[in-house]
Parts: structure tokens; C-alpha cells; sequence
């Protein structure tokens, strides 16, 4: 079975993923396919997922799915140009997409970072 972009997004907003904290917002997309590195207790801390894809494909994502979602995109980055921002409400969202390699396996790291209030 194929899945286009919009069928991934939709499926991401419907499929939690194991390890998140209780409190994730539904609003936040997940790329599907990927797996929860490390999480906080409370989704207004850092939570890392990885994924075998490379750093494009998720950069194409979630400047598709997080409007999609409801986020305000914004036109300022923070470390690096693949820095993924918006804005909701009152909350914030920063996904850095971070690729590392270790011999001939590469997976890239999605770090989500949320602030302001729920």
C-alpha cells in the first residue's frame, strides 16, 4: 500500500507514539514510521524521535503537516536553516532535524521542543 504526504499526515495526527508523554498534544504531528528516543515526563520537554529517512523528507513533512494541523509557520530559524518553527495560540514549536551517520546506516533525529501554555 502507497501513502501520499496528506495520507501520512493524517495518519500521524491518529497514531500516538509508544514512550510520549500522557500529556502530547494531538496538534503536533509525528512522522510516521518513527520511534521515540527519548522523551520527558511532560510534553513541554524535549522529546527526540528517529527515523531512517533523511533530513528533506522530514523538512518536507512537517512544513506540510504543521499547518495542516493548525500551526502558523514563521520565517525565522533558530540554529540551523533546517529548523522547522510556529506557532499556535499562544505555543510555540521547534523541530530541529538533526542527520547522523554511523558507518553505512544513517537516521535522522527529530527533536521537538514546546513551550508557552497548553
Amino acid at each position: 500500500m502507497v501513502f501520499g504526504l496528506r495520507s501520512l499526515v493524517l495518519l500521524s495526527a491518529i497514531l500516538p507514539l509508544a514512550g510520549l508523554p500522557t500529556d502530547f498534544p494531538r496538534d503536533v504531528p509525528l512522522y510516521p514510521g518513527a520511534t521515540v528516543r527519548s522523551a520527558g515526563a511532560s510534553a513541554m520537554e524535549l522529546v527526540v524521535l528517529e527515523t531512517p529517512d533523511p533530513r528533506g523528507k522530514l523538512l518536507t513533512f512537517y512544513t506540510a503537516a504543521l499547518p495542516q494541523n493548525g500551526w502558523k509557520l514563521e520565517n525565522s530559524y533558530g540554529v540551523s536553516p533546517e529548523d522547522v518553527q510556529g506557532s499556535k495560540g499562544r505555543r510555540l514549536i521547534g523541530i530541529t532535524l538533526v542527520e547522523q551517520h554511523a558507518g553505512t546506516k544513517s537516521t535522522t533525529l527529530i527533536q521537538i521542543r514546546l513551550t508557552g501554555e497548553m
